[in-house]
């Protein structure tokens, strides 16, 4: 995994051992191949709240966060257990040798990007957020604790808000400055996300496919490329944003995020690995990965968790066998869309 620049696993949100092979695969790769930065499916602003989390081991952001995305498939008792255990791994070790969070998604939640950028701001420390110097940063901070604290819920006073902190920020105003500093590429990329948010729920009615929010995701990571070019990126997303090649029935329209890391111009191209998570009870693939990929193929290890790596050198699966259904190029081999597999138990997460 070592000649991987950005790997990516791709998941069910729903299924308990996602997380269990998550745990290991971060933990691994930090301990192996260095890997520091967490790609996460949430906004910029959410991801800021998280990496709080990670470093401090504080349960209120935590709960902040889980309180957010209450009813969502994220928001199970095996997620927190996760979260827990990742958090007290992570605050033991050196600071500069830690695990940090990105958020690349739009933001969903309006509340924790407002969340997220309240936390820049005290943590780039320029302004007293208790008592900012000038009447604009004022407004901008008494808003955004406003909209975080759930004093202000209405989507049209958010999007109003929304609108003046933008175009604040398009005119590089001094309070902006003032408050994100060094910082203000990355304020001005919270600020946008929910930017975002608005055009894929408000402009494209929450988009049942993935194209749009693949572009956002792949414009974030791009800039986290930029800005950290020596580190290396994991990312557990959902699975239809890290297939590396189309097939028949995708909902991601030939434009997934793995794809698009994979394109001529990316700035990771022939360094993106892809792992297929692949979820099977005792007799059979579950419905979701069988209508993917040519579960009796494997059936010899059903009712084991196991891990292929289908780059090997020698391996079939590089030349000739194709484990995904229905293809686009008949010439297709499995590792064109995935080069390693995890073949997983099928169980659910327990909601909260």
């Amino acid at each position: 995994m070592s000649s991987y620049h950005v790997i990516l696993a791709g998941e069910q949100h729903d299924k308990r051992d996602s997380l269990r092979a998550k745990r290991l695969l971060v933990t691994g790769l930090r301990e192996q191949c260095g890997v520091h930065r967490l790609i996460l499916e949430v906004g910029v602003g959410a991801g800021i709240v998280l990496d709080r989390y990670l470093q401090t081991g504080d349960d209120a952001y935590l709960q902040f966060y889980l309180d957010q995305i209450a009813g969502t498939s994220g928001c199970t008792q095996d997620y927190c257990e996760y979260a827990q255990a990742l958090a007290a791994y992570n605050i033991k070790l050196d600071k500069e040798d830690r695990l940090h969070a990105d958020g690349v998604d739009v933001d969903h939640q309006p509340v924790l990007w407002a969340a997220g950028l309240l936390l820049l701001a005290e943590e780039v420390g320029q302004v007293d957020l208790s008592s900012p110097d000038d009447a604009e940063t004022e407004g901008v901070v008494r808003n955004l604790e406003d909209i975080r604290d759930g004093r202000i819920i209405d989507p049209k006073q958010i999007k109003d808000i929304y609108d003046q902190i933008e175009q604040l920020a398009q005119e590089d105003a001094s309070c902006m400055q003032s408050l994100f500093g060094d910082e203000l590429l990355l304020g001005r990329r919270v600020i946008e996300s929910m930017g975002q948010a608005f055009h894929f729920y408000n402009d494209l009615n929450g988009d049942t496919t993935t194209e749009y929010r693949d572009q956002v995701m792949y414009e974030n990571l791009c800039a986290l490329i930029e800005r950290y070019p020596e580190e290396r990126f994991f990312g557990q997303l959902g699975g239809a944003h890290t297939m590396c090649a189309a097939f028949e029935g995708q909902e991601v329209d030939g434009s997934s995020l793995a794809m698009r890391l994979g394109a001529q111009g990316s700035p990771v191209r022939d360094a993106v690995c892809s792992i297929f998570y692949a979820y099977a009870g005792a007799s059979s693939l579950d419905e979701v990965s069988q209508a993917m990929i040519d579960g009796e193929l494997l059936a010899p290890w059903r009712g084991n968790e196991t891990a292929f790596d289908l780059a090997a050198k020698g391996s079939p699966f590089m030349a000739s066998t194709c484990l995904v259904r229905e293809p686009e190029r008949a010439d297709a081999v499995t590792t064109d869309f995935f080069q390693k597999l995890f073949l997983l138990d099928s169980a659910l997460t327990t909601p909260l």
